[in-house]
């Protein structure tokens, strides 16, 4: 036998090896296979540390944390789970320690006073926003076997775009990645249709993936952008952008479709409206870190999920008008709320948790 044909069959033979153990070590064998892992920005089974001083002195260490349904933070079986919260960046909070998010802090407060200690859950992703919201429904949660929480909290607002399909809009990412497109394996090429199969069966090649990639995707800033808390704000223009109206009626069809989506899950929506730091006023006058009218937007989208919720008899909080974050000099102050303007500190989590703990305790 040539030395060129012995190499052959031993390639040949690693490749049949490494098959056998892609097949047997993933969903598919198994059984459970819940189409979760085709979609890279959902990571499950995951837990590493990362330094940082984004809001602190001195290197803090954060363990970042995923169970295999993605969630964050829960002790309960899957059948148990009593609350979840959904939202983007603002309720992950990858870079709080647990017991900082306002989700872990929301939970101490209620079983702090109940009998009957519940389980909330976070299953927040970075970037989300109302289409997002109608994907954890329609194609996450429903595709969790026993998953029926009583509530799920949806802190919203911060990213709607006016365009859906831009570079700059968040959810731009997930809609390259949509179910729609993934389910015409016609138009994918054999690479894509390959990669495709490779992270819905979540064996030994994706799990190695992630262990290889999960460190810098995890907790990398994902529009977090520290810069901007030093950004001064100026006066707006009459140029100032702001969102045209169609902004907000794509976003009250968004919220019927949450709605029914919630309800079929057999749960309860509860809904809390945000704000930022990136606008301040001042009596009349409106000022801004850039030439984008903020202050416009985001009262126009808290105004559109609360009037959706007057009109529909549905629990909502107004975190636009009631939510008072603070803005120091020194972004690593105690009493300094955020450390971008957008996404708080443990301070600022406090806040949100005790805001919603006061119109929700009554529920428990």
């Amino acid at each position: 036998m040539s030395l060129i044909k012995t190499i052959i069959i031993n390639i040949l033979a690693c490749i049949v090896i490494y098959i056998l153990f892609e097949i047997f070590s993933g969903a598919y064998f198994k059984g459970n296979s819940m189409k979760l892992n085709q979609y890279s920005y959902l990571v499950i089974n995951k837990q590493i540390e990362r330094k940082h001083n984004l809001y602190t002195k001195e290197d803090i260490t954060v363990r970042y944390k995923r169970d295999q349904f993605g969630f964050k933070d829960r002790f309960k079986e899957i059948d148990k789970v009593d609350v979840v919260t959904v939202g983007g960046s603002t309720t992950e909070q990858k870079y709080l320690t647990i017991e900082n998010t306002w989700t872990d802090i929301l939970e101490k407060k209620i079983n702090k006073n109940s009998t009957n200690k519940i389980d909330i859950v976070n299953a927040g992703i970075s970037g989300r926003s109302s289409k997002g919201h109608v994907w954890d429904l329609k194609k996450r949660f429903k595709n969790i076997e026993g998953f029926r929480p009583k509530y799920i909290i949806f802190y919203m607002g911060l990213n709607e775009t006016e365009h859906d399909n831009t570079k700059n809009d968040p959810q731009s990412f997930q809609t390259a990645l949509y179910p729609a497109r993934l389910a015409l394996d016609e138009k994918l090429s054999l690479f894509q249709i390959i990669k495709k199969y490779l992270k819905i069966n979540n064996g030994l090649t994706y799990k190695l993936h992630l262990k290889i990639t999960l460190q810098e995707r995890a907790l990398n800033q994902v529009w977090h952008n520290v810069f901007r808390f030093y950004y001064p704000y100026k006066k707006i223009s009459n140029e100032a952008h702001i969102f045209s109206d169609s902004t907000f009626v794509r976003l009250k069809n968004r919220l019927d479709k949450i709605n029914q989506l919630t309800k079929e899950l057999g749960a309860i929506p509860i809904f809390v409206t945000q704000n930022s730091l990136r606008w301040k006023k001042d009596e009349e006058i409106i000022y801004s870190i850039d030439n984008i009218n903020y202050y416009y937007n985001e009262m126009n989208i808290a105004k559109t999920i609360i009037n959706f919720c007057k009109k529909n008899k549905i629990k909502c909080i107004d975190g636009f008008n009631e939510l008072k974050f603070i803005r120091q000099d020194d972004i690593t102050s105690k009493d300094n709320d955020t450390f971008d303007l957008l996404h708080t500190a443990p301070s600022g989590s406090k806040k949100i948790a005790e805001l919603i703990y006061k119109e929700i305790n009554s529920l428990f």
